[in-house]
């Protein structure tokens, strides 16, 4: 049964519309955020009005990409220096899937794009995740292999060190990483026991390379497609994991221990979160956009508390007009410096 709508929020139309279709939105450190659009070596950057009112912001065009490089779902960072921000791989080119291994930086100082030759022998990167790690470093993975790579950046040239990552228990496909303040990463796996009771994997800076503790409990990621939902660390320091499942978890990075959630809500069909985006917001709640089954109309949010390891609620909440002809997939989540969050749908 559905839980009781919780107007914890409201969304609203931003004035000015994006002038393309809205995939990746980034929060550059000056307060403006630039958002892809999709397919295309278009980029558009979002002003605030005098008023600090992002709805009421002005969209104004920033560099186009390399020509060649137009993609959609990619690894990308905005850096600690303010002034570069990574993208790497893309599913698609010009929306044809190749799971290119192409990448680029953007130098917010000259507004230039330039091309990033990816690292030795790395034939795919694709949608494969990315972090910027404790020690300030991009950390990227392949895709479809057990590799990942850091880079460090120089100017605009970006050196890679594809020696990280050794191992690793599966590929990285359809996985996330979650950066913890330690200096390790954590994932679950989306490649091994598929429907049963997923492991997970731990990547140390310090060694370079990953562990397999064990088992989280309970399934998380969709047997057919591998979708699994995001993990993110809460204000408490826990980490929320949702699923291509209705299942929900919470990992206590300070014991390694594992508890395993309330089931998302049933809403004419058992909600997950495929694919799907989650922000944290300023309370330390996460908002979340769920739908039933895999890549299934239409998204409902939903707002999940997370007390405790065995303390979480989830509500539903208000969502935007165009949420019953969206899958959870489709969407992006940005938190801006206001608490509002930026959503859009590719």
């Amino acid at each position: 049964h559905a839980p009781k709508a919780n107007a914890s929020g409201t969304w609203n139309m931003l004035t000015h519309a994006f002038p393309g279709t809205g995939d990746t939105a980034l929060l550059l450190t000056d307060g403006t955020v630039i958002m892809h659009d999709l397919c295309t070596v278009n980029w558009y950057r979002l002003t605030p009005d005098n008023t600090g009112s992002y709805k009421n912001g002005t969209w104004s065009s920033i560099a186009a990409m390399p020509s060649g490089y137009s993609p959609l779902y990619f690894g990308s960072a905005v850096m600690p220096d303010g002034q570069h921000v990574m993208v790497e791989g893309g599913e698609y080119l010009n929306c044809s899937a190749v799971w290119t291994n192409k990448g680029a930086i953007y130098d917010t100082v000259a507004n230039t794009w330039t091309n990033v030759p990816p690292p030795s022998g790395w034939t795919k990167i694709g949608d494969a995740q990315s972090v910027v790690r404790t020690d300030g470093l991009y950390m990227q993975a392949d895709c479809c292999t057990s590799h990942s790579a850091i880079g460090t950046i120089s100017g605009n040239t970006v050196t890679w060190n594809d020696t990280a990552g050794t191992g690793k228990a599966d590929v990285n496909d359809e996985e996330g990483w979650t950066q913890l303040p330690d200096g390790t990463i954590l994932t679950v796996d989306a490649n091994r026991d598929l429907g049963t009771n997923n492991d997970y994997e731990i990547f140390s800076e310090n060694t370079n390379s990953w562990t397999s503790p064990g088992k989280i409990g309970f399934s998380c990621t969709d047997p057919g497609s591998h979708e699994i939902g995001p993990a993110p660390l809460l204000p408490n320091g826990l980490v929320l994991q949702t699923c291509g499942t209705p299942h929900t978890g919470v990992y206590n990075p300070l014991t390694q221990v594992w508890t395993q959630g309330p089931d998302m809500p049933n809403i004419n069909g058992a909600l997950d979160q495929a694919d799907g985006p989650a922000a944290v917001l300023p309370n330390g709640n996460v908002l979340a956009a769920v739908s039933p089954g895999v890549f299934q109309n239409p998204t409902h949010f939903v707002e999940i508390s997370v007390k405790r390891a065995d303390k979480v609620k989830i509500v539903q909440v208000d969502e935007p007009a165009s949420a019953p002809s969206q899958q959870s997939w489709e969407s992006r989540m940005l938190v801006l410096p206001t608490g509002e969050v930026l959503w859009s749908s590719d």
